[in-house]
């Protein structure tokens, strides 16, 4: 979710997934921006790995 309205802690824009049960929130990343980069990263390290 991109979270508009964040606590104290957070910073607006950060992107956070919601977990229903038990409810809770984790956080993923601070922007999009950097969501996109950790996402690219992953699908690098992915092409990387010999099957």
């Amino acid at each position: 979710m991109f979270d508009f309205d964040p606590t104290e802690q957070g910073t607006v824009g950060q992107i956070i997934m919601y977990v229903h049960d038990p409810d809770f929130v984790y956080y993923v990343a601070g922007t999009f921006t950097e969501l996109l980069e950790q996402s690219n990263r992953n699908l690098r390290a992915l092409e990387a790995i010999e099957y």
